[in-house]
């Protein structure tokens, strides 16, 4: 097959949904299947048709040059011979609609991914609901990120539905360091983007009751975004401020790293208006580093996480509990190392990288 994919997360920002093109790209070429990435950047510096590298293709994302990024992604499709449109985000813009338009009037297999916000957004503003619907009758396949976000999508469109998780690249955990100075200090480790969905605040309110127990543990926060500043006054009004320690953004061994010497892995996201957490890829990559995970009963959480088997779920907001687990996690040695153990037994068995390419295709080779 031919693919031509279409992504509004650039594979050269960080998280989750950027990781799918990068990830994507890379297992489909091994394959034998052709890949064209178009990556549409945020920035009015991006020139139409701009090359990175061997499969993709920046475009600016504004809509003034939504016509040319129509016309560059027509050319590609012509010179590369594409059978196969896959949006993993944008299918509700206007060159998202044009191109399933475009590929229904040429008998192009399309398909379109959707996460939780997607959904639920279009469900607050009547204009992003037409374009979300419209996007939906005009693809051939709708994929979903969890069994959650299937659950938002129309009944009318319940038959097109497919699940496609995210993935981990096993390599990820052999490029950690084998030996790090070990100092005798707990660590619990948050990875995300820091908005208010992520429920990092709460995290900094139970941790400082954790720390009448452990008074030399550390709070490591990867990750940034718009309540980065608010967090880290947040910590200094708790006085905590010397046992929190903020990373910023962080991808490969760095990042790597934190995983690997971290002690427990918590995030625990709650919903906030349409914004809900529409699985968690973070508490995957834990897993592959054999940590226990504590999440919250929230979107789709526990898809990510099987409460009692590969961690815990709290109840949104629930700090007290969310305290009470990481004292549990910090003590019970037997059980963070079960915990752990099955995580990253789970994680290689479904979720690589390369089953979910292998979903991807499935998805198109559907009749």
């Amino acid at each position: 097959m031919n693919f031509l994919m279409l992504t509004y997360d650039p594979p050269t920002s960080i998280g989750g949904l950027e990781n799918r093109a990068n990830a994507y790209g890379e297992n489909l070429l091994k394959l034998g299947h052709g890949v064209t990435i178009i990556s549409m950047m945020r920035t009015e510096n991006v020139m139409t048709g701009k090359k990175r590298h061997s499969n993709f293709v920046d475009l600016p994302s504004n809509v003034a040059h939504v016509g040319l990024s129509f016309v560059q992604c027509l050319r590609i499709v012509r010179r590369n011979g594409v059978d196969s449109l896959f949006i993993l985000s944008g299918a509700h813009t206007p060159l998202g609609i044009l191109l399933l338009a475009y590929a229904k009037f040429q008998g192009i297999t399309s398909g379109v991914l959707l996460h939780g916000r997607d959904v639920l957004m279009s469900r607050k503003n009547p204009i992003l609901y037409l374009l979300m619907s419209l996007a939906l009758a005009l693809s051939h396949r709708i994929a979903t990120n969890s069994r959650f976000t299937s659950s938002l999508v129309p009944h009318i469109y319940r038959a097109k539905l497919n699940i496609i998780y995210s993935g981990v690249d096993p390599a990820a955990a052999r490029q950690a360091a084998k030996t790090l100075p070990y100092d005798g200090l707990k660590r619990i480790l948050f990875v995300g983007r820091l908005v208010k969905r992520k429920g990092a605040d709460d995290l900094l309110s139970a941790f400082k009751d954790l720390l009448s127990d452990f008074p030399h543990a550390i709070l490591e926060v990867v990750g940034d975004g718009p309540e980065r500043n608010t967090l880290q006054h947040l910590a200094a009004a708790l006085g905590i401020g010397k046992n929190v320690r903020f990373y910023g953004a962080l991808t490969g061994k760095p990042l790597y790293d934190r995983y690997s010497q971290a002690d427990i892995f918590v995030m625990p996201s709650k919903k906030i208006n349409a914004d809900v957490e529409g699985f968690g890829s973070v508490f995957l990559e834990a897993g592959l580093f054999g940590k226990p995970s504590i999440g919250t009963w929230s979107g789709g959480i526990p898809e990510a996480v099987v409460h009692g088997e590969t961690g815990v779920l709290v109840p949104e907001g629930d700090i007290p509990k969310l305290r009470q687990w990481m004292y549990k996690l910090l003590t019970d040695h037997k059980e963070a190392e079960r915990l752990g153990k099955n995580a990253k037994a789970r994680v290689l068995q479904n979720f690589t990288w390369e089953k979910s390419t292998e979903a991807v295709l499935r998805l198109f080779q559907t009749n």
